[in-house]
Formats: structure tokens, C-alpha cells, sequence
């Protein structure tokens, strides 16, 4: 009788557990569509608000640079360096509204662009060539690891582009007194996918912020550079061309993030060799 009444105690136990897991599940999956409610409208929003803000931003921007240019040019930087070091705080803060707002909308819009077949390490080495006053400013040395026998993938090279310039871009800002970046591609004949490795040897994220790094607007970086938005996108584009992205990072290597693409399909599917 004991041992009967203690399984059922263990049983109701189990229960009880079991009830909680569920519960917890549905509240979590009841905040996820919440969210999802919030983007939708957010994307609905983008639009509106991009068109309302961009045009008076731009005005801001050019009669800034106009500003600036004829203060160097009378000379008067020299007489009132005050006021010239405010118009270009001023063109530095509306320029970070327009990345912000060109963000939200990358974000909210799917491109209508066609899919074509792309080869990665081009794709990489125009990124690469995006952000080499950057890599030159933060004294970052690149390692091109590109395997032979690369076939290309299908996908859209602008949108493929600004997933590596963002990549690079944060990699960069983790080692701001300079350290070695590494991208790597190499096929998997067997899943017929690419991969891509970006890694670097920087400061690395806490453990406790990885999983939160593709969530909007959640951003590790101090204010005003940047808007949490940038790692959300690379998400998107990626899963958009039936990818996906995971990454690893630690102290004691830096962070590495790897992307696997399907290759194309089709007579373009060429290999691509690297000598």
C-alpha cells in the first residue's frame, strides 16, 4: 500500500510537472505571436514612416554638407571650429536616422528581386571591398579561405552582399584595436549545400545574449552605434533563400558565425575553382 500510494504521489507529481512545461510552452508561444502581431504591424508602418521622415532628413543632410563646404572654404573652420563641429554633429545624426529608417525598412519589405545563381566568394569579396576603410581604420587583417570546387547559389547578390557587410561591420566593432577575420566557403557535397564561415577573434558576446542576437532591435553596442536591426536582417535574408544561420561565440576564440545555403540548381550550377 505504501509503494502504491507513493507511485500515485510520484504520478500526481509528474502530472503537476508535465501541466507546468505545457503552460509555460503555451504563455511562450502565446508572447511569440504577440511579436509577430507587432512586426506585422511594424512592416505596415515602415513604409509610411520611411517616406514621411526621408525627405526632410535628406534636405537636412545636403543643406548640412552645403553648410560645412562653405565654412572650408571661406576659411572660417579656422575662426569658429564651434560652429562648424556642430553642423557636422548635426549631418552625423541624420545620417544615422537614414540608416536607421533604410534598416527598418530592409527589415519590414521583402525584395521582389529574382533569384539567380551567385558565387559566394565574389559576393564576399565585393563586401569585403565595402568595408575596407573599415577593416584599414580598426587595423583588422582578412584571411580569404575559399574552397575549391564551390558551386554557386541562388539568390539575390545585393541582399547576399549586405548579409557579409553586416557580418564584417560587427566583427570589425569587436575588435576595435585591430585582430584577423576569417572567411571561409567550402561545399557539402553530400546535403548539396555551401558553407560559409565568418569568424573572428574579438572580444566575443556573453553567453546569455546569443540567443537573443537575431531578435529586433536587441543590440550589444553602446548608443548610436547601432540599431539592433542589422543581425535580424542577415536572418532574414538568409532563411528567405531557404537558409540558415547559426553562430558560436566565446572569449577565448571570438565569435564564428556559419551560414548554409542550398546551391542552384540547374545547367548554371558550375563549380567554381579557386587556384
Amino acid at each position: 500500500r505504501a509503494a502504491d500510494a507513493i507511485r500515485t504521489a510520484l504520478d500526481r507529481v509528474h502530472a503537476h510537472e508535465h501541466a507546468v512545461s505545457l503552460r509555460r510552452e503555451l504563455e511562450a508561444q502565446r508572447e511569440q505571436l504577440i511579436f509577430a502581431e507587432k512586426l506585422a504591424t511594424l512592416g505596415q508602418m515602415a513604409a509610411g514612416l520611411v517616406h514621411e521622415l526621408n525627405n526632410p532628413l535628406t534636405a537636412i543632410v545636403a543643406y548640412t554638407d552645403f553648410l560645412i563646404k562653405r565654412s572650408l572654404a571661406r576659411g572660417e573652420e579656422s575662426h569658429y571650429p564651434d560652429e562648424t563641429e556642430r553642423l557636422r554633429r548635426i549631418a552625423e545624426s541624420a545620417n544615422r536616422m537614414q540608416r536607421f529608417t533604410r534598416d527598418l525598412v530592409t527589415y519590414a519589405r521583402p525584395s521582389g528581386d529574382a533569384p539567380q545563381p551567385v558565387v559566394v566568394s565574389s559576393i564576399v569579396d565585393q563586401a569585403l571591398s565595402f568595408c575596407e576603410h573599415l577593416l584599414e581604420e580598426t587595423n583588422v587583417a582578412v584571411s580569404r579561405e575559399f574552397g575549391d570546387g564551390v558551386l554557386p547559389v541562388r539568390g539575390m547578390p545585393e541582399q547576399l552582399a549586405q548579409v557579409f557587410v553586416n557580418l564584417v561591420t560587427n566583427a570589425c566593432h569587436a575588435m576595435p584595436k585591430g585582430g584577423r577575420l576569417i572567411v571561409r566557403t567550402e561545399i557539402d557535397e553530400a546535403e548539396a549545400h555551401v558553407k560559409i564561415t565568418v569568424e573572428d577573434n574579438g572580444h566575443g558576446v556573453p553567453q546569455e545574449n546569443l540567443t537573443r542576437l537575431f531578435v529586433p532591435f536587441f543590440t550589444t553596442k553602446s548608443e548610436g552605434h547601432g540599431t539592433g536591426l542589422g543581425l535580424a536582417i542577415v536572418k532574414n535574408i538568409i532563411e528567405a533563400h531557404d537558409g540558415n544561420i547559426t553562430v558560436q561565440s566565446d572569449a577565448s576564440f571570438g565569435t564564428r558565425f556559419l551560414i548554409v545555403l542550398p546551391v542552384a540548381q540547374g545547367p548554371l550550377s558550375q563549380r567554381i575553382s579557386r587556384t
